[in-house]
């Protein structure tokens, strides 16, 4: 399920999502899943819940430019990859199934 937000820009709706996953924390409200109040401090919160927000400036705030795609790509998931050290191939594998399964256009994985 994908929901969008639209307005007229300074309208608030980057912000409104913000908050909703965790990314701003000076907000009122509830959010409720499946009928549930939950609260939702941080991103990684929002990820456990299903949900995600996919900034409108992907390459000013939703990459880190300075590091891989593989890093990008395996960044909120550590717990999965990290066993107290990185796992780099699982973290490759999971890059190329990523690429295949999302149509994800790079010239080079690296």
């Amino acid at each position: 399920e994908i929901l969008g937000f639209a307005g007229l820009v300074g309208a608030g709706r980057s912000e409104a999502f913000e908050a909703i996953v965790g990314l701003r924390h000076k907000h009122a409200g509830a959010i409720e899943i499946d009928g549930r109040p939950v609260t939702l401090r941080h991103p990684r919160d929002a990820m456990r819940h299903g949900l995600t927000y996919l900034s409108e400036d992907r390459k000013g705030r939703g990459l880190h430019m300075n590091l891989t795609l593989q890093d990008n790509l395996t960044l909120m998931t550590l717990e999965r990859y990290g066993h107290p050290l990185l796992d780099l191939k699982a973290g490759r594998r999971a890059l190329e199934k990523a690429v295949r399964d999302f149509g994800i256009r790079t010239g080079d994985l690296d």
